[in-house]
């Protein structure tokens, strides 16, 4: 909820996008033709307006945050980060309580790179000028 608050508040100040709550995202066709989508805790898109609250969003998406569940966290960190990551998304966060952590990934190229916050801050790239407060997250942990 802490990154949620901290989201909010930027962009009330800086309306640069949106952010959005659990918004499906189609990511792929598999190679039989089903969808791949996932429905991440937090989306964030550049330039979008909130004249409609889409169903579902086609990616790319500028950000996406997922919360590790204990008995899922291996698909979070791996399988999730592997289908962010060729569906072109900006940047991937994770957040997992059970460990006290917040991981970032950004994308480089066509790849994602594990960065890493500036002491007690992340620095987004894919929403201009915000800086996630981390030891305001942890506390909510």
């Amino acid at each position: 909820m802490e990154i949620l608050r901290q989201l909010l508040f930027f962009l009330d100040k800086n309306p640069i996008g949106q952010l959005y709550h659990e918004l499906d995202i189609q990511l792929k066709k598999s190679k039989m033709g089903a969808d791949c989508a996932y429905k991440p805790e937090l989306v964030f898109i550049k330039g979008m307006t909130r004249e409609t609250e889409p169903k579902r969003i086609v990616a790319p998406v500028d950000m996406v945050l997922e919360v590790v569940s204990p008995d899922r966290r291996k698909y979070d960190l791996e399988t999730k980060r592997v289908d962010y990551e060729q569906s072109g998304i900006g940047e991937y966060w994770v957040a997992d309580p059970e460990l006290d952590s917040i991981r970032f990934w950004r994308r480089q190229g066509t790849v994602f790179v594990e960065v890493f916050a500036d002491g007690d801050f992340f620095r987004s790239e894919a929403v201009p000028g915000f800086k996630l407060d981390i030891n305001r997250v942890r506390e909510e942990f």
